[in-house]
């Protein structure tokens, strides 16, 4: 996911490989800065494998749930307003990405 974007130079982005490390990034600038990760226990486990994940920000407290088990939590003051969405990452030419997204839910609580 792509979240708090507000131009190509200002984004957050999280994901989870399949070995189940929580990668999260940070664009500022010209700057790309992986912030704290985590790891869900067991990973996907397989090519077809599949994972619920939850992410919540309130100011500028960031934590990400996986199954809902919470496996990143830290606060970040770069957080700021933007958009949200799905992202994938391709990978590369000798092992491509492919991957579905579905049931997706986003909520502004206020």
């Amino acid at each position: 996911f792509i979240w708090g974007y507000s131009g190509d130079d200002n984004w957050h982005a999280t994901h989870m490989d399949l070995e189940g490390t929580v990668h999260t990034y940070r664009q500022s600038g010209s700057e790309n800065i992986e912030m704290q990760g985590g790891k869900y226990p067991g990973g996907l486990g397989s090519l077809s494998g599949e994972a619920e994940m939850v992410i919540t920000v309130e100011d500028d407290l960031y934590t990400v749930f996986i199954n809902n088990m919470q496996v990143v939590r830290f606060k970040d003051p770069y957080i700021a307003t933007g958009k949200v969405g799905p992202a994938i990452f391709y990978g590369n030419a000798a092992s491509p990405m492919q991957c579905s997204i579905d049931q997706i839910e986003f909520w502004e609580l206020k």
